[in-house]
């Protein structure tokens, strides 16, 4: 299984969210790509506010669909609700723990827990892809 252009949706978040791709739009790969690489995230870190908007996308474009997210993120919310709270809301969320200075495993871990998904951790910039790789692997068989 292949997951397809329209079946994704690409979200930046801080302080506000910027969607950078929507749910059921055709973009190609290369397009969402630099579009995401010239956004840029201001503020304080509100994950709760990236992963509503992500329900968002299922609302308004998504309806009837299994609400599914992947979130890469150091799992530390410095504004808004606890994010575990909205975890709950998805069907299944993948969680890319991004280790480093003040990153919270327990919060991603709790994310993806409450999420009904896994949580899969990234120690180095350099386990990134392949990381992501085996998060797109795991919502593919969803």
């Amino acid at each position: 299984y292949e997951i397809q252009a329209r079946d994704a949706s690409v979200i930046v978040f801080s302080s506000k969210t910027q969607v950078v791709k929507r749910l059921s739009v055709e973009e190609g790969m290369q397009t969402t790509v630099l579009n995401f690489l010239k956004t840029q995230p201001r503020g304080f870190t509100n994950i709760a506010i990236g992963l509503e908007e992500g329900l968002n996308q299922y609302k308004h474009w998504g309806a009837g669909k299994k609400r599914i997210g992947l979130i890469a993120t150091d799992g530390r919310s410095t504004e808004g609700v606890d994010p575990a709270e909205i975890a709950k809301k998805y069907d299944f969320l993948v969680v890319l723990h991004l280790h480093g200075p003040g990153s919270h495993l327990e919060s991603s871990q709790a994310m993806a827990a409450q999420g009904n998904g896994v949580c899969l951790e990234v120690e180095t910039f350099e386990q990134l892809p392949k990381k992501l790789y085996e998060a797109v692997r795991v919502l593919a068989r969803r």
